[in-house]
């Protein structure tokens, strides 16, 4: 009988161990996706405004400087924003006047950040740097290519400890009872709670292809003392004196209420993957309306279409252009607008760089006007990959 009990005392114990383990290995995943996708979203914020700009010569003018500052109002971490040229030199740079926090052509990382960003045409590339005052920062370059050919990056720049406090600053239900620290290097970007008081505390690596950040969380005592209870010890003193099915009672008890603990934990991370689906939707949305908001204003056609050529975005400055509304546009392909000899020569040429999955500028060609007079466009534009690299059209712009 003494040995039954300790067989049981023993599951027990390993059993409380072990739940509390697992609750806080799903708390530790929790916080590192939540820096994740506070990354990834900086990422495409930068790809975003490089896409859209990278038909266009050069930052000349108000335009590129409304919407960098945009993209700067949208996202606090950031503090400024470089169009830089495909020979290191900065060409712009948002807020006016800021000093950009690294030198493109004597500094070793950012010079190689910055050849990674010319190998690839569509992929962001991270660096960590310091900010003034020694402040930890990263840095995110996004590729600008036209015609085929490698023009530079639009590089952001923001304050990590920012980055990360937006990242973790929402209150989570399942983080409930919890401390957690951000550290890169030898440096702490955030903290919320005090030095864990226990044995259980676990880091995990953010991720090792944009910054070495890693993050830790551990339980506070009233997490450990709901998971690890006095029932194994009180089961071990009474199987001294009673019988192995009082123990195995116990036991039958104790598991079942790790089970239900076990489902109130994922109906918690079930709970808080929902509300956080429906922030990034919403966080998409309001990207959305000011991105269609820049385009309404622009004095250029900006487009979309799928890959087999047929309109599934057309600007409003469209009207004014051709006299067609945008809803007339839609679903329709380039050349039905354009005389007969034209159309075939557009389409072709077309067809060619769309084979090639090529980028294009200024490609010239003739339009009928809906009162049937002739307009000369010139047409820029890139192609657009799916999550799974496939092809699934271009965007770009018509100019007057």
């Amino acid at each position: 009988m003494l040995f039954m009990t300790v067989i049981v005392w023993q599951a027990l114990l390993r059993s409380e161990q072990d739940a509390l383990s697992n609750h806080l290995a799903s708390t530790a995943s929790s916080a590192r996706e939540f820096l994740r996708n506070e990354l990834k979203g900086d990422a495409d914020s930068v790809l975003g405004l490089a896409k859209r700009w990278e038909s266009k010569e050069g930052p000349a003018g108000a335009e590129w400087i409304k919407d960098a500052l945009l993209q700067l109002e949208e996202d606090p971490e950031f503090i400024g924003v470089a169009w830089v040229s495909n020979n290191r030199e900065v060409l712009s740079s948002a807020p006016s006047g800021a000093q950009v926090p690294v030198d493109f052509a004597s500094d070793g990382p950012a010079a190689r950040a910055f050849a990674q960003a010319g190998a690839g045409k569509s992929a962001a590339v991270f660096l960590q740097i310091d900010l003034d005052g020694g402040r930890p920062g990263v840095m995110i370059a996004a590729p600008l290519w036209r015609d085929g050919e490698f023009r530079g990056v639009i590089a952001g720049f923001f304050d990590s400890r920012v980055c990360v406090r937006k990242a973790m600053s929402d209150s989570r239900p399942e983080w409930e009872g919890y401390s957690f620290s951000v550290t890169s290097g030898a440096s702490e970007l955030y903290r919320i709670g005090e030095e864990p008081l226990n044995a259980w505390a676990q880091q995990l690596p953010v991720s090792s292809s944009m910054v070495d950040w890693k993050v830790s969380a551990w339980p506070g005592e009233d997490v450990v003392h709901d998971y690890i209870s006095a029932l194994p010890h009180a089961i071990f003193a009474l199987g001294l004196v009673s019988s192995f099915f009082v123990s195995a009672l116990f036991s039958l008890v104790q598991t079942n209420r790790l089970r239900r603990k076990e489902l109130e934990n994922a109906n918690r991370l079930l709970g808080a993957e929902a509300v956080q689906r429906g922030r990034t939707e919403a966080e998409l949305r309001r990207s959305e309306e000011k991105f269609r908001a820049i385009v309404e204003t622009m004095s250029d056609w900006i487009w979309e279409m799928d890959e087999s050529a047929r309109y599934t975005y057309v600007s409003p400055r469209a009207a004014a252009i051709v006299g067609y509304s945008p809803d007339e546009l839609l679903g329709r392909r380039p050349w039905e607008f354009m005389p007969p000899g034209e159309a075939d020569r557009f389409k072709n040429e077309f067809s060619r760089l769309s084979r090639a999955r090529a980028p294009f500028s200024l490609l010239e060609n003739v339009n009928m006007r809906k009162d049937g007079s002739v307009v000369v466009l010139e047409t820029s534009g890139t192609p657009v990959f799916g999550r799974d690299a496939e092809f699934a059209g271009y965007m770009g712009v018509h100019r007057n």
